[in-house]
C-alpha cells in the first residue's frame, strides 16, 4: 500500500510538472501566433486601404464625369439653342425627371437665373457659371442649401444660340447626396468606414450626414483645437494628392 500511494504521488509530480511546463510553452506559442496574425493583418491593412482610397476616388470621379458629359449634351440640344423659354422649358423639364436632378435652369449673361421649376437665382458672380460662359462646361463644389439644409452641386454648360455664340449658360442643380453614397459602400474591415473631403478639407461625404450639412471641417478647427491636428495633417495630405496609410488616436479611438 505504501509503494503503490508512493506511485500515485510521483505520478502527480510529474502531472503537475508537465502541466507547469506545457503552460508556458502554450502561452508563448499562442503569444507568438498572435504576434504572427496581428502582423500580418497590419500588413493588409496598410497596402489595401490606399486601395480601397483610391478605387472610392475613381468612382467618384467617374460618377462627376457622367454628369458632366450628360449636361453637355443636353445643352446641345436645338430646342434650349433656340432661346425661345416656351420650347426650353419642357426639354428642362423632361431632362430634369431622366436624370433624377433636383433642377434645371438657364443663366442669362447678366447672371439671372431662371429654373424650370419657376424658381431664380442670381449666379453672375460664380466662378464655375464664368466658365462656362467662356466655352467649358464646369461643376461647383458641393453647397448646402438653406431651405432644406442637403447637399447640392451645380453644373454649368455653355448655350449656343443658333450663330454658335454663348447666349446663356445651361445650369444643372444636382442632389450631391450620391458621394456620401458611394462613401457608404468603402468599407475596410468590421468598423471601418470612409469619408470624402474637398480642397479645403470640408467633409461633403460621410455616413454621419450631419457632418456633410454641418460642413465640418477639421483643417480650420485644428487652428484652435489641438486634438484635431493629427487628421487635420493627414486631411491635408490627402488634397496634396499623396495617397498613403496613417494610425492615429481620433475621438477616443486608435
Amino acid at each position: 500500500m505504501i509503494k503503490t500511494a508512493h506511485k500515485a504521488s510521483i505520478r502527480r509530480k510529474l502531472t503537475t510538472l508537465i502541466v507547469l511546463l506545457l503552460v508556458p510553452v502554450s502561452i508563448g506559442i499562442g503569444s507568438f501566433a498572435y504576434y504572427q496574425a496581428h502582423n500580418a493583418a497590419r500588413k493588409q491593412l496598410v497596402e489595401n486601404a490606399p486601395i480601397v482610397a483610391r478605387f472610392g476616388a475613381n468612382q467618384i470621379a467617374n460618377k462627376l464625369e457622367i454628369y458632366l458629359v450628360a449636361v453637355e449634351g443636353i445643352s446641345k440640344r436645338h430646342e434650349l439653342r433656340s432661346m425661345d423659354w416656351e420650347i426650353q422649358k419642357p426639354v428642362l423639364k423632361q431632362e430634369t425627371a431622366r436624370l433624377r436632378l433636383i433642377d434645371m435652369g438657364i443663366v442669362f449673361p447678366d447672371g439671372r437665373t431662371v429654373y424650370e421649376s419657376g424658381n431664380k437665382a442670381d449666379f453672375g458672380d460664380r466662378d464655375f457659371v464664368k466658365k462656362a460662359f467662356a466655352g467649358t462646361t464646369m461643376h461647383s463644389g458641393v453647397e448646402i442649401m438653406e431651405s432644406t439644409g442637403k447637399p447640392v452641386m451645380y453644373i454649368a454648360s455653355p448655350l449656343r444660340a443658333e450663330d454658335n455664340r454663348t447666349a446663356a449658360v445651361l445650369i444643372a442643380q444636382v442632389d450631391a447626396e450620391w458621394i456620401s453614397l458611394i462613401s457608404d459602400n468603402m468599407m475596410y474591415g468590421a468598423n471601418g468606414y470612409s469619408l470624402v473631403i474637398d480642397n479645403s478639407g470640408t467633409i461633403i461625404g460621410h455616413h454621419d450626414r450631419e457632418l456633410v450639412s454641418g460642413r465640418r471641417n477639421y483643417i480650420s478647427e485644428a487652428e484652435t483645437d489641438a486634438d484635431y491636428r493629427a487628421i487635420a495633417a493627414m486631411f491635408k495630405r490627402m488634397i496634396s494628392g499623396e495617397s498613403a496609410y496613417e494610425e492615429f488616436n481620433f475621438g477616443g479611438v486608435g
